[in-house]
Formats: C-alpha cells, sequence, structure tokens
C-alpha cells in the first residue's frame, strides 16, 4: 500500500477518537498508535490514506511496523527544520561582521609546528589590518590563528563543529557558534568571507576548498580571492588541476581562481588590495 503522511495535531483524547472513527480505523488501535508516537516524543500523528489511515494494520506488529515508519518519516523532516533553524540562528548572528577573512586548515598541527607560529602571525596581521577572522573553531591550524586575532584589533571567531573527537572549541573566540551538521556549518564559513585562504590540511580542508572552487565555477557564489598558503605542499593538486585543465575538465580561467603564496605578507597584501575597508 502506498502511504502518503500528513501530519495533524490532536488537543484531546476526544479529538483522536474522532479522527480514528472518521478514518473508519480501529479506536483502540489508533489510540495505541498515537500514545506510541508520543512516547517517541513526537507530538503530530501521521494520518494518510489513500484508503483509511491503518486500515491494513491488523496487528500489534502491523502497527509496531507503522510507528518505525512513521518515525522515520518525522526524523528526517525535523532534520531539514534544524539544518534550516542553524542557518538562519548563524545569519543572525554573523551578519553585523563585516570585511571577514576566513582560514581553514589541518586541527592536528601542534603548537611546536611552524606552521603553527605562521597561521597565529596571519590572524593577529589580519585582525590588526582591520579584518575580523573567521576559522572553524577548533585546534590546530584554527586555534592559531583565532589566537593572533584575539589578540589583535578586530573579532576571532568560530564556526565550531559537533565531533567524537578533534573538535572541542578553542579558547581565542570573540563569538562562538557550534553547528550540529556540516552542511550549515560550510555555508556560513564561507557566506560573509571577503577572502579564503587555505593552510595545509587532510579531508576537511581539501572538501572546503573543493566546495568553494565549485561553488564559483558555478556562480553559486561571488569571485573572492582563494590563497593556498605553502607552495610545496600545494604542487601535488596543482599539478593534479593542471591535468584536469589540459583535458578540458576544468577551465583554465576556474584554474586561475588559485592563488598560491609563501608567505604571509603575501596574503595580507591581497586581501587589502581585494577588500576594501
Amino acid at each position: 500500500m502506498y502511504w502518503r503522511y500528513v501530519w495533524v495535531i490532536f488537543s484531546s483524547e476526544e479529538e483522536v477518537t474522532n479522527f480514528s472513527q472518521a478514518s473508519s480505523c480501529d479506536i483502540e488501535l489508533f489510540q495505541k498508535f498515537y500514545k506510541a508516537m508520543i512516547s517517541h516524543g513526537v507530538y503530530l500523528a501521521p494520518s494518510a490514506y489513500e484508503a483509511g489511515f491503518l486500515s491494513a494494520a491488523h496487528t500489534d506488529d502491523d502497527l509496531d511496523k507503522t510507528i518505525s515508519a512513521a518515525s522515520a518519516v518525522f526524523s528526517e523532516a525535523m532534520s531539514l527544520v534544524s539544518v534550516g533553524a542553524e542557518l538562519l540562528a548563524a545569519k543572525e548572528r554573523l551578519e553585523p561582521f563585516k570585511n571577514n577573512v576566513t582560514v581553514f586548515g589541518s586541527a592536528r598541527i601542534q603548537s611546536s609546528d611552524p606552521l603553527y607560529k605562521d597561521a597565529y602571525e596571519l590572524g593577529k596581521a589580519l585582525s590588526d589590518a582591520g579584518y575580523n577572522v573567521f576559522t572553524g573553531g577548533g585546534p590546530g591550524i584554527m586555534s592559531a590563528t583565532n589566537k593572533g586575532a584575539y589578540e589583535g584589533k578586530s573579532k576571532s571567531i568560530g564556526l565550531n563543529i559537533k565531533l567524537p573527537h578533534e573538535q572541542s572549541s578553542n579558547p581565542y573566540l570573540d563569538e562562538n557558534i557550534t553547528f550540529g551538521y556540516f552542511f550549515s556549518r560550510k555555508v556560513m564559513l564561507v557566506k560573509y568571507a571577503g577572502a579564503c585562504i587555505y593552510f595545509p590540511g587532510g579531508y576537511g580542508t581539501a572538501d572546503e576548498l573543493m566546495e568553494v572552487l565549485t561553488l564559483m565555477q558555478t556562480h553559486k557564489m561571488k569571485q573572492i580571492p582563494i590563497i593556498l598558503y605553502g607552495s610545496s605542499f600545494w604542487k601535488s593538486l596543482l599539478l593534479w588541476i593542471e591535468q584536469l585543465v589540459e583535458k578540458s575538465y576544468v577551465s583554465k580561467e576556474h584554474y586561475e581562481l588559485l592563488t598560491v603564496v609563501d608567505s604571509i605578507d603575501e596574503i595580507v597584501n591581497i586581501v587589502e588590495r581585494e577588500i576594501c575597508l
């Protein structure tokens, strides 16, 4: 049977009884269903038919299957609502910030790594120059960059993510937002950015880089500077993209969206040239 779910609210036991009678459903079975949904934390009961809701549920086993299916539909719907709520809440908190630069990079870099010092210097230089600094809000490159920005003249902002490991918020944040979904976090990391800077990193950094490149390539995002720090680290990736250009999988103009630098001063100069205060 094809089930089409329509969510309706019941405010009393009498309404449940009236609905089940109008639907030609077994009252006891329907009431059992409704109470079970409440026990699942669901206060909206699915009713829907082409042929009368629960008309096929004649046993407790049928009922359990119906409850499971309805809970799954509701859970999926609530996930979409949660993503939208995250985006809206983050928009309200981040929209007031202007002249922003987002910095990406590995969460696994230790404070003894030379890249940590470089990221700190970048965060401090950008902040003192009047730019708010966004990062993923976690450890490693993010922490170093936020520390520099926090000690500078502008704002240090972290957009964190709930993860089972690695990603506790660093303490150098003027504004800290924690997301439950990668999608909404990635949108907000670039939505208000006037430039994106990429330090060496792993899958997450590569994912964020490729997403921004794709959004610009498809004109779903305005063109902003994409700056890769550390030519020796990014050399292999650039060689691969050059092959894509040779095979016409990527156009040359989109390859040229990338700028590779080896000094903090170069980054600051590009940002100051592209983002006028």
